[in-house]
């Protein structure tokens, strides 16, 4: 993870970090000390000791597929104080509660309400740029 200048100017008001593994993919694990570090350093954090971090493996509806234990998770993220989550982005298991928890331990009761939306539209605003733009197909052109 290597954050750009503009990346760099949002860090400035960073209550929590998310960090998420795959759990059919055992190297995305082996990521999140690298990606913890790397952000600690361009962050703009004040005490690294009491920054919330959050480890989430994603993927939990692929059991089948695992490569990374629940106890491995939990392990990693005991020994970094990290809170831990397994959740599925496809059946939405535990998303709810994961940004409940970053809104709750990022901000104070006050701003909560705010985080929340501000996770929420970003998220949105995020997917609805990734999407492409799809136009429709011309009378002459085929519409497969």
């Amino acid at each position: 993870m290597k954050l750009d200048n503009k990346q760099k100017g949002n860090t400035e008001k960073v209550y929590a970090c998310l960090l998420v593994y795959d759990i059919t993919n055992a190297q995305s694990f082996k990521q999140i000390e690298t990606w913890k570090k790397n952000f600690l350093e361009q962050a703009y954090i004040e005490d690294t000791e009491k920054f919330p971090f959050v480890l989430c493996g994603n993927k939990s509806d692929l059991e089948q597929s695992r490569a990374v234990s629940t106890q491995d998770g939990e392990r990693l993220a005991n020994q970094h104080k990290m809170l831990f989550y397994e959740t599925s982005a496809l059946s939405g298991k535990n998303i709810n509660e994961v940004i409940q928890k970053i809104a709750t331990i990022g901000g104070d009761s006050e701003t909560v309400p705010s985080i929340q939306a501000n996770i929420a539209n970003k998220a949105l605003k995020l997917d609805l740029e990734t999407q492409e733009t799809k136009t429709p197909p011309t009378s002459n052109s085929c519409a497969c």
